[in-house]
């Protein structure tokens, strides 16, 4: 998957995501729009272009992400199918 190398989409990591509430990340600024993956993922694959497009069309105020669920199957929330998009605001 090379969603990640777009200029307007941001890859997150483990250190992204609080242990006690999965559903927070650890962010600054707007609402984060999180599409998370899995690289063997056939549907994923398909939706990838549709995400880099969504991506130059968002507001500036959210931030468009990825993250490799397959990679990191412990962090971040409970992922049931791939592909799985999230909405997650800024609650500060």
């Amino acid at each position: 998957m090379s969603v990640y190398v777009s200029n307007y989409i941001r890859t997150l990591t483990p250190l992204h995501f609080n242990k006690e509430q999965p559903r927070k990340i650890a962010h600054k600024g707007g609402d984060m729009l999180v599409f998370f993956f899995a690289k063997w993922c056939v549907h994923c694959m398909n939706f990838e272009q549709t995400f880099i497009d969504l991506s130059n069309e968002v507001p500036s105020n959210i931030s468009c992400c990825v993250f490799d669920k397959d990679l990191f199957r412990s962090h971040g929330p409970r992922v049931e199918g791939y592909p799985t998009i999230m909405l997650f605001k800024n609650d500060t």
